[in-house]
Protein backbone atom coordinates (compact mmCIF):
# COMPACT_ATOMS: atom_id res chain seq x y z
CA UNK A 1 0.00 0.00 0.00
CA UNK A 2 2.63 2.17 1.13
CA UNK A 3 4.42 1.85 -2.25
CA UNK A 4 1.11 2.25 -4.56
CA UNK A 5 1.05 5.54 -2.55
CA UNK A 6 4.69 6.86 -3.14
CA UNK A 7 4.35 5.85 -6.79
CA UNK A 8 1.04 8.24 -7.06
CA UNK A 9 3.25 10.91 -5.30
CA UNK A 10 5.66 10.48 -7.78
CA UNK A 11 3.59 10.40 -10.87
CA UNK A 12 1.69 13.69 -9.11
CA UNK A 13 4.62 15.09 -8.92
CA UNK A 14 5.97 15.10 -12.53
CA UNK A 15 2.47 16.20 -13.69
CA UNK A 16 2.56 19.04 -11.55
CA UNK A 17 6.48 19.80 -12.60
CA UNK A 18 5.44 19.63 -16.22
CA UNK A 19 2.45 21.76 -15.55
CA UNK A 20 4.68 24.72 -13.68
CA UNK A 21 7.05 24.80 -17.00
CA UNK A 22 4.56 25.00 -19.46
CA UNK A 23 4.05 28.69 -20.73
CA UNK A 24 2.16 30.30 -23.02
CA UNK A 25 3.34 32.06 -26.32
CA UNK A 26 1.61 34.77 -28.18
CA UNK A 27 1.29 35.32 -31.54
CA UNK A 28 -1.23 38.08 -33.49
CA UNK A 29 -1.71 40.37 -36.72
CA UNK A 30 -0.03 42.79 -34.79
CA UNK A 31 2.99 41.46 -33.49
CA UNK A 32 6.39 41.03 -34.81
CA UNK A 33 8.67 38.09 -35.38
CA UNK A 34 12.08 39.13 -33.34
CA UNK A 35 14.00 36.63 -31.80
CA UNK A 36 12.04 37.87 -28.47
CA UNK A 37 8.66 37.94 -29.66
CA UNK A 38 5.81 35.89 -27.60
CA UNK A 39 4.89 37.49 -24.77
CA UNK A 40 1.37 38.87 -24.27
CA UNK A 41 3.27 42.41 -24.66
CA UNK A 42 5.28 41.61 -27.73
CA UNK A 43 3.71 38.78 -29.66
CA UNK A 44 5.11 37.36 -33.07
CA UNK A 45 3.55 38.27 -36.06
CA UNK A 46 3.44 34.14 -37.65
CA UNK A 47 1.92 31.23 -36.05
CA UNK A 48 5.10 29.46 -37.64
CA UNK A 49 7.19 31.80 -35.38
CA UNK A 50 5.31 31.00 -32.43
CA UNK A 51 5.56 27.31 -32.38
CA UNK A 52 9.33 27.79 -33.11
CA UNK A 53 9.45 29.86 -30.25
CA UNK A 54 7.49 27.50 -27.96
CA UNK A 55 8.74 24.65 -26.08
CA UNK A 56 7.33 21.23 -25.88
CA UNK A 57 3.64 21.27 -23.76
CA UNK A 58 3.57 25.01 -24.32
CA UNK A 59 0.36 26.61 -25.23
CA UNK A 60 0.12 28.72 -28.23
CA UNK A 61 -2.56 31.53 -28.24
CA UNK A 62 -3.38 33.23 -31.74
CA UNK A 63 -5.18 36.56 -31.92
CA UNK A 64 -7.90 37.48 -34.47
CA UNK A 65 -6.81 38.39 -38.13
CA UNK A 66 -5.72 36.34 -41.21
CA UNK A 67 -2.31 34.74 -40.84
CA UNK A 68 -0.70 34.43 -44.60
CA UNK A 69 2.46 34.99 -43.52
CA UNK A 70 3.54 31.11 -42.47
CA UNK A 71 6.66 29.24 -43.87
CA UNK A 72 5.82 25.41 -42.49
CA UNK A 73 9.16 23.61 -42.99
CA UNK A 74 11.93 22.86 -44.88
CA UNK A 75 10.50 19.63 -46.77
CA UNK A 76 7.21 19.47 -45.19
CA UNK A 77 5.37 20.88 -48.80
CA UNK A 78 3.13 22.92 -46.12
CA UNK A 79 1.76 26.33 -44.93
CA UNK A 80 1.88 25.47 -41.14
CA UNK A 81 4.02 22.78 -39.91
CA UNK A 82 3.44 21.45 -36.16
CA UNK A 83 6.28 19.02 -35.17
CA UNK A 84 6.29 19.25 -31.15
CA UNK A 85 3.84 18.68 -28.60
CA UNK A 86 1.47 21.87 -28.20
CA UNK A 87 -1.55 23.00 -27.79
CA UNK A 88 -2.52 25.89 -30.47
CA UNK A 89 -5.85 27.74 -29.71
CA UNK A 90 -7.56 31.26 -31.02
CA UNK A 91 -8.73 34.12 -28.52
CA UNK A 92 -11.37 35.37 -30.53
CA UNK A 93 -12.36 32.11 -32.28
CA UNK A 94 -12.64 30.44 -35.71
CA UNK A 95 -14.94 33.23 -37.52
CA UNK A 96 -12.35 35.37 -36.47
CA UNK A 97 -9.06 34.23 -37.08
CA UNK A 98 -7.99 32.28 -40.37
CA UNK A 99 -4.86 30.67 -41.29
CA UNK A 100 -5.20 31.25 -44.84
CA UNK A 101 -3.15 29.57 -47.00
CA UNK A 102 -4.46 30.58 -50.08
CA UNK A 103 -1.87 31.89 -53.02
CA UNK A 104 0.87 29.37 -51.91
CA UNK A 105 1.46 26.22 -53.67
CA UNK A 106 1.62 23.75 -51.11
CA UNK A 107 -0.16 19.85 -50.47
CA UNK A 108 -1.01 21.12 -46.75
CA UNK A 109 -2.21 23.74 -45.35
CA UNK A 110 -1.44 22.57 -40.99
CA UNK A 111 0.49 19.54 -41.29
CA UNK A 112 0.97 17.73 -37.63
CA UNK A 113 3.69 15.63 -37.43
CA UNK A 114 4.00 15.60 -33.78
CA UNK A 115 1.92 13.20 -31.02
CA UNK A 116 0.17 15.19 -28.25
CA UNK A 117 -1.23 18.17 -30.31
CA UNK A 118 -4.44 20.30 -29.71
CA UNK A 119 -5.48 22.28 -32.44
CA UNK A 120 -8.37 24.73 -31.79
CA UNK A 121 -11.00 24.00 -28.64
CA UNK A 122 -14.37 24.64 -28.77
CA UNK A 123 -15.22 28.59 -29.10
CA UNK A 124 -11.36 28.78 -29.60
CA UNK A 125 -10.46 27.46 -32.62
CA UNK A 126 -9.31 28.35 -36.23
CA UNK A 127 -10.37 28.81 -39.92
CA UNK A 128 -8.25 26.83 -42.28
CA UNK A 129 -8.32 26.96 -46.13
CA UNK A 130 -7.38 24.60 -48.37
CA UNK A 131 -3.97 25.39 -50.35
CA UNK A 132 -3.59 26.79 -53.80
CA UNK A 133 -2.59 22.73 -54.56
CA UNK A 134 -5.14 20.68 -56.69
CA UNK A 135 -5.97 18.69 -54.17
CA UNK A 136 -4.65 19.91 -50.74
CA UNK A 137 -5.92 19.25 -47.97
CA UNK A 138 -6.72 21.72 -44.83
CA UNK A 139 -5.55 19.77 -41.70
CA UNK A 140 -3.35 17.05 -42.02
CA UNK A 141 -2.59 14.54 -39.14
CA UNK A 142 0.27 12.37 -39.08
CA UNK A 143 0.60 11.44 -35.61
CA UNK A 144 -1.04 9.74 -33.03
CA UNK A 145 -2.88 10.88 -30.24
CA UNK A 146 -3.75 14.44 -31.76
CA UNK A 147 -6.72 16.30 -31.36
CA UNK A 148 -8.93 18.65 -33.78
CA UNK A 149 -11.77 20.58 -32.17
CA UNK A 150 -13.66 23.69 -32.59
CA UNK A 151 -11.96 24.38 -36.22
CA UNK A 152 -14.06 25.82 -39.71
CA UNK A 153 -11.97 24.07 -42.41
CA UNK A 154 -13.75 25.57 -45.43
CA UNK A 155 -12.26 25.18 -49.42
CA UNK A 156 -12.18 27.87 -51.99
CA UNK A 157 -12.84 26.05 -55.27
CA UNK A 158 -11.66 29.13 -57.42
CA UNK A 159 -7.84 28.79 -56.20
CA UNK A 160 -7.40 24.88 -56.85
CA UNK A 161 -9.38 22.14 -56.53
CA UNK A 162 -9.56 20.60 -53.36
CA UNK A 163 -9.01 17.80 -51.56
CA UNK A 164 -9.38 16.54 -47.96
CA UNK A 165 -10.67 19.02 -45.31
CA UNK A 166 -9.36 17.05 -42.10
CA UNK A 167 -7.30 13.92 -43.45
CA UNK A 168 -6.23 11.40 -40.71
CA UNK A 169 -5.04 8.70 -43.61
CA UNK A 170 -1.92 6.95 -41.28
CA UNK A 171 -2.52 4.67 -39.20
CA UNK A 172 -2.93 6.91 -35.93
CA UNK A 173 -5.45 7.77 -32.85
CA UNK A 174 -6.97 11.93 -33.83
CA UNK A 175 -10.01 12.74 -31.76
CA UNK A 176 -11.75 14.89 -34.54
CA UNK A 177 -14.47 16.91 -33.15
CA UNK A 178 -17.15 19.47 -32.83
CA UNK A 179 -15.85 21.32 -36.55
CA UNK A 180 -17.38 22.52 -39.44
CA UNK A 181 -16.25 21.11 -42.58
CA UNK A 182 -17.32 22.61 -46.23
CA UNK A 183 -16.65 22.30 -49.79
CA UNK A 184 -14.28 20.19 -49.97
CA UNK A 185 -13.62 16.44 -52.47
CA UNK A 186 -13.82 14.70 -48.90
CA UNK A 187 -15.00 16.68 -46.09
CA UNK A 188 -12.85 14.40 -42.99
CA UNK A 189 -11.16 11.01 -43.87
CA UNK A 190 -9.74 8.85 -41.27
CA UNK A 191 -9.03 5.47 -41.56
CA UNK A 192 -7.37 4.70 -38.87
CA UNK A 193 -7.11 2.14 -35.97
CA UNK A 194 -8.65 4.67 -32.72
CA UNK A 195 -10.03 7.71 -34.54
CA UNK A 196 -12.92 8.96 -33.29
CA UNK A 197 -15.40 11.28 -35.77
CA UNK A 198 -17.87 12.95 -33.33
CA UNK A 199 -20.07 15.70 -33.35
CA UNK A 200 -18.70 17.76 -36.76
CA UNK A 201 -21.29 19.37 -39.37
CA UNK A 202 -20.50 18.83 -42.73
CA UNK A 203 -22.11 19.61 -45.27
CA UNK A 204 -21.48 20.60 -48.91
CA UNK A 205 -18.56 18.11 -49.70
CA UNK A 206 -18.73 15.70 -52.42
CA UNK A 207 -18.30 12.80 -49.67
CA UNK A 208 -18.93 14.21 -46.18
CA UNK A 209 -17.40 11.80 -44.10
CA UNK A 210 -15.10 8.66 -44.88
CA UNK A 211 -14.17 6.64 -42.32
CA UNK A 212 -12.02 3.09 -42.19
CA UNK A 213 -10.23 0.95 -40.41
CA UNK A 214 -11.50 0.51 -36.88
CA UNK A 215 -12.58 4.70 -36.61
CA UNK A 216 -16.08 5.14 -35.38
CA UNK A 217 -18.21 8.52 -36.52
CA UNK A 218 -20.66 9.14 -33.89
CA UNK A 219 -22.81 12.17 -33.04
CA UNK A 220 -22.13 14.06 -36.52
CA UNK A 221 -24.21 15.86 -38.83
CA UNK A 222 -23.90 15.45 -42.60
CA UNK A 223 -26.35 17.66 -45.12
CA UNK A 224 -26.54 18.32 -48.39
CA UNK A 225 -23.16 16.47 -49.45
CA UNK A 226 -22.44 14.38 -52.53
CA UNK A 227 -22.20 11.03 -50.46
CA UNK A 228 -22.85 11.83 -46.92
CA UNK A 229 -21.15 8.75 -45.49
CA UNK A 230 -18.58 6.60 -46.83
CA UNK A 231 -17.57 3.06 -44.53
CA UNK A 232 -15.12 0.92 -45.25
CA UNK A 233 -12.83 -2.51 -43.54
CA UNK A 234 -14.74 -2.64 -39.81
CA UNK A 235 -15.99 1.39 -39.56
CA UNK A 236 -18.69 2.61 -37.85
CA UNK A 237 -21.82 5.13 -38.04
CA UNK A 238 -23.08 5.49 -34.71
CA UNK A 239 -26.24 8.04 -33.85
CA UNK A 240 -25.45 10.33 -37.03
CA UNK A 241 -27.66 12.50 -38.46
CA UNK A 242 -27.23 11.99 -42.14
CA UNK A 243 -29.89 14.75 -44.09
CA UNK A 244 -30.98 15.82 -47.89
CA UNK A 245 -27.33 14.30 -49.42
CA UNK A 246 -27.98 14.62 -53.11
CA UNK A 247 -26.38 10.43 -53.39
CA UNK A 248 -26.63 7.91 -50.88
CA UNK A 249 -27.00 8.81 -47.05
CA UNK A 250 -24.22 6.29 -46.54
CA UNK A 251 -22.48 3.95 -48.83
CA UNK A 252 -20.40 0.64 -47.35
CA UNK A 253 -17.49 -1.01 -49.31
CA UNK A 254 -17.12 -4.46 -47.94
CA UNK A 255 -18.00 -2.75 -44.88
CA UNK A 256 -18.29 -5.13 -41.14
CA UNK A 257 -19.10 -2.47 -38.39
CA UNK A 258 -21.51 -0.70 -36.92
CA UNK A 259 -24.62 1.43 -38.17
CA UNK A 260 -27.26 1.91 -35.83
CA UNK A 261 -29.19 5.26 -34.01
CA UNK A 262 -28.80 7.47 -37.30
CA UNK A 263 -31.01 9.55 -38.93
CA UNK A 264 -31.32 9.03 -42.60
CA UNK A 265 -33.96 10.65 -44.68
CA UNK A 266 -33.84 12.87 -47.52
CA UNK A 267 -31.11 11.82 -49.35
CA UNK A 268 -31.56 11.53 -53.09
CA UNK A 269 -29.05 8.83 -54.25
CA UNK A 270 -28.95 5.25 -56.13
CA UNK A 271 -32.17 4.38 -57.88
CA UNK A 272 -34.21 6.64 -56.00
CA UNK A 273 -34.04 8.02 -52.65
CA UNK A 274 -31.28 5.15 -51.17
CA UNK A 275 -30.29 5.98 -47.72
CA UNK A 276 -27.65 3.54 -47.60
CA UNK A 277 -25.89 1.75 -50.06
CA UNK A 278 -24.32 -1.46 -50.34
CA UNK A 279 -21.07 -2.87 -52.11
CA UNK A 280 -19.87 -5.94 -51.37
CA UNK A 281 -21.22 -6.73 -47.53
CA UNK A 282 -23.40 -9.42 -47.08
CA UNK A 283 -25.40 -9.09 -44.38
CA UNK A 284 -24.55 -5.88 -43.41
CA UNK A 285 -26.03 -5.00 -40.30
CA UNK A 286 -28.03 -1.94 -40.02
CA UNK A 287 -30.83 -2.12 -38.24
CA UNK A 288 -31.88 0.21 -35.22
CA UNK A 289 -32.21 3.44 -37.32
CA UNK A 290 -34.41 5.80 -38.72
CA UNK A 291 -35.41 5.66 -42.05
CA UNK A 292 -37.84 8.41 -42.18
CA UNK A 293 -40.87 7.63 -41.96
CA UNK A 294 -42.24 5.14 -38.34
CA UNK A 295 -42.98 2.40 -41.10
CA UNK A 296 -39.32 1.57 -41.56
CA UNK A 297 -36.74 2.46 -45.17
CA UNK A 298 -39.55 2.90 -47.78
CA UNK A 299 -40.53 5.06 -50.90
CA UNK A 300 -40.65 8.95 -49.64
CA UNK A 301 -41.28 10.35 -47.34
CA UNK A 302 -38.70 7.49 -45.85
CA UNK A 303 -35.19 6.69 -47.81
CA UNK A 304 -34.96 3.27 -49.34
CA UNK A 305 -32.72 0.16 -48.11
CA UNK A 306 -33.24 -2.35 -50.05
CA UNK A 307 -32.25 -3.95 -52.60
CA UNK A 308 -32.57 -1.30 -55.15
CA UNK A 309 -29.97 0.30 -53.35
CA UNK A 310 -27.56 -2.88 -53.26
CA UNK A 311 -24.71 -3.26 -56.10
CA UNK A 312 -23.46 -6.51 -54.19
CA UNK A 313 -24.57 -7.66 -51.13
CA UNK A 314 -27.66 -7.49 -48.48
CA UNK A 315 -28.75 -5.29 -45.75
CA UNK A 316 -30.40 -5.77 -42.96
CA UNK A 317 -32.63 -3.09 -41.22
CA UNK A 318 -35.08 -4.26 -39.10
CA UNK A 319 -35.50 -3.64 -35.97
CA UNK A 320 -36.20 -0.16 -37.11
CA UNK A 321 -36.40 2.99 -34.93
CA UNK A 322 -39.94 4.27 -35.66
CA UNK A 323 -39.11 7.96 -34.20
CA UNK A 324 -36.22 10.29 -35.22
CA UNK A 325 -33.45 10.64 -32.66
CA UNK A 326 -31.95 13.09 -31.38
CA UNK A 327 -29.08 14.41 -33.15
CA UNK A 328 -27.33 18.27 -33.04
CA UNK A 329 -23.71 18.80 -33.80
CA UNK A 330 -23.26 21.75 -31.40
CA UNK A 331 -20.51 23.89 -33.31
CA UNK A 332 -19.25 27.01 -31.46
CA UNK A 333 -16.97 28.99 -33.94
Amino acid sequence: MARRIRQCVVALSFVLASAAHASTVYVANNGTDDASCGSKASPCRSITRGIHVASAGDHVVVGPGSYRGESGAPGCDCFVAVGKPLALTSSDGAASTVIDARGFLVRTNVLITAGRVELGSPGKGFTVTNPDAAGGSGIEIDADDVTIKGDQVIADSSVAGPGVGILASVPNSALIEGNQVLLWTVGILAHGPGDMVRRNQVSLNRTGIDVGGTSVASGNVTSDDGQGFNLSESASAIGNGIYGNSSFGLFAIGSSGGIAGNNVFGNEGGNGNCGIGNNGSPGLNAANNYWGASTGPGPDPADQADQSCVVNGATVTSPFAAAPFHVRAPIKP
